[in-house]
């Protein structure tokens, strides 16, 4: 072996390497730039939160063009995904050819499921609505669903605006179960809300 690699010091991963000398900025501090902040999904149902949910969406291209769907979010190869299943034909939908549909801030009392902020991913129920600015405002009460679809109110209320939601698939033997969960925050809200 040469004497050069013997005689050379050993690179230290924990030194700082050196910034080239620029004249111009003589005395200025140096910064070096910030890392890229983190972002969330560039689509609202492409959350690992949402994994498992099933939601209605609107296909908005491809050969689904203008069909409303239930899709599942599912994770396949370590990747959320959009999957839809048409009569005995399913596959994946690119996020771009796919909208949340949003709930109808004065009427839809079905499940919901928070696609943005802090509370990605949970199943709320729409409670009342009201207008904030002149923009619909929808009360929730946020539900813990078990596998068989029976749910119970967590006693946490929220507030959201409709594009912050996305109506939820039930079947049929879901809406009849959870059918009188509602009710008694229904019955307050008309009272409080009817002042």
């Amino acid at each position: 072996m040469p004497d050069y690699v013997l005689s050379s010091p050993a690179w230290d991963p924990s030194s700082r390497t050196p910034l080239p000398h620029n004249p111009e900025t003589e005395g200025d501090s140096c910064s070096l730039p910030s890392p890229p902040q983190q972002q969330g999904p560039a689509h609202p149902l492409l959350d690992s939160r949402l994994i498992g949910a099933k939601l209605k969406v609107s296909v908005t291209g491809g050969e689904h063009k203008d069909k409303e769907m239930v899709v599942a979010i599912v994770q396949v190869d370590g990747r959320v995904s959009i999957r839809f299943s048409h009569y005995k034909m399913s596959g994946f939908l690119p996020p771009e050819q796919v909208c949340p549909k949003h709930p109808n801030p004065t009427r839809d009392n079905g499940l919901l499921v928070v696609i943005e902020g802090d509370h990605h991913g949970k199943y709320v129920r729409r409670i009342h609505h009201q207008y904030k600015d002149g923009r619909p405002v929808i009360m929730v009460a946020v539900v813990h669903r078990m596998e068989d679809g029976q749910e119970s109110l967590s006693g946490e209320c929220l507030e959201f605006s409709p594009n912050e939601l996305c109506v939820s698939h039930e079947t049929k033997e879901e809406k009849q179960q959870n059918d009188g969960l509602m009710s008694g925050l229904h019955e307050e809200a008309r009272k409080t809300h009817a002042r």
